[in-house]
């Protein structure tokens, strides 16, 4: 069964991360249907640490391919500054390897194919939470 997405979670600060305006765009509508007011976006790495380093977030969004690096590199950032943000990514790739190594890196996260609905969006989301 599925988690609903808890109140407090819509309240607070979420980060989509992809280098397509048009996929960042997409997501940023998605959750402000589902009740997110706060996204901020970002289209590189270097935007997203930025983003980390004056934000305080609740969730991250995050492409798995950018043009600056693969989106797991994030994990490392946030090991270093101490931070357990959740991370879902989504990518078109359906890499074994890729979509596995999501599930090793030692923090909650999960990931999402695709395309994709806002209805799946949001049960991956409450399932983070």
């Amino acid at each position: 069964m599925r988690k609903e997405i808890p109140d407090l979670v819509r309240q607070k600060t979420l980060l989509v991360l992809d280098d397509l305006p048009s996929a960042r765009k997409i997501v940023t509508r998605f959750l402000h249907r589902l009740g997110f007011d706060d996204v901020l976006e970002a289209s590189s790495l270097q935007e997203a640490r930025d983003v980390l380093e004056e934000e305080k977030l609740v969730l991250i969004i995050a492409d798995i391919h950018l043009k600056d690096g693969l989106g797991f590199s994030l994990m490392d950032v946030l090991k270093k500054q101490q931070q357990d943000i959740p991370i879902l990514f989504i990518t078109s790739d359906l890499d074994p390897q890729s979509l596995c190594l999501t599930l090793h890196l030692g923090q909650k996260m999960d990931y999402l194919l695709k395309p994709f609905s806002d209805q799946i969006l949001a049960a991956k989301i409450g399932d983070l939470f």
